[in-house]
């Protein structure tokens, strides 16, 4: 009921605003939505998928479409990741890097935090967002005190020195797009 109710607001919208070329593609991509939404609770009912997973996110993508200053944030947000890439490429490749090093370094030990890559790079971002990083050098640290340093050096380096850079990149970026947008 609540997306037919959505079709007619639509609707009236077109005809109600004038139309130029972004009015009406948002208005398509609404109707694709709702036919969208509208099959996924039709096959929900009918029993042929267990649960309406589509409409949650097609309901968010309502939000996007229906409400101005979503979209305006949005836009922005997506605009200063874009030009703060080069830095997240930067964060990837230090994360790979340590985690090919804790591979090598630990994948003999009877823990299984760094047996595989996928692990290993698990393992290196939750020691990033220092979420679980006793736990996990804990095990380490008991057959060598030297695996202290590897943990000492990936921490402060990362959050320290890239946390610190990644703020200061964003904060940058946004202050230009403001500065340009005005």
């Amino acid at each position: 009921m609540a997306y037919i109710i959505f079709g007619v607001l639509i609707t009236t919208r077109l005809f109600a605003k004038k139309r130029n070329k972004n009015s009406v593609i948002r208005s398509v991509i609404m109707y694709i939505l709702i036919v969208f939404a509208t099959i996924d609770l039709l096959l929900s009912l009918a029993g042929l998928i267990p649960q309406a997973y589509g409409t949650r996110y097609i309901n968010c993508m309502f939000l996007l479409t229906f409400v101005r200053t979503l979209r305006v944030s949005w836009g922005q947000i997506m605009r200063v990741l874009y030009r703060s890439s080069t830095l997240f490429m930067i964060i990837l490749v230090y994360w790979m890097f340590f985690m090919f090093l804790g591979f090598v370094l630990f994948s003999n030990n009877a823990s299984s935090d760094f047996d595989g890559l996928a692990s290993s790079f698990y393992s290196i971002f939750v020691v990033f967002t220092l979420s679980n990083y006793p736990q996990i050098s804990y095990d380490y640290y008991k057959d060598s005190y030297y695996t202290f340093f590897f943990y000492v050096v990936y921490i402060m380096v990362g959050l320290y020195l890239f946390m610190n850079f990644l703020l200061a990149v964003i904060f940058n970026n946004y202050k230009k797009l403001i500065s340009e947008e005005n």
